[in-house]
């Protein structure tokens, strides 16, 4: 996070992670299920509501 830029900017998480385990997974296993993983959207000053 950059805390010297204003407005503070949002951002999208995503389960970098928990994607990367599955993605192991499914090279060892490829009868893995599939999977959709989704991500968090951070909001915070960036954000406005949209003018009519």
């Amino acid at each position: 996070r950059a805390p010297f830029v204003r407005p503070a900017l949002s951002s999208v998480h995503f389960p970098i992670s928990e994607m990367a385990q599955y993605a192991a997974r499914r090279l060892i296993d490829p009868a893995t299920p599939a999977h959709r993983f989704e991500p968090t959207i951070i909001s915070r000053d960036s954000i406005v509501t949209a003018r009519k």
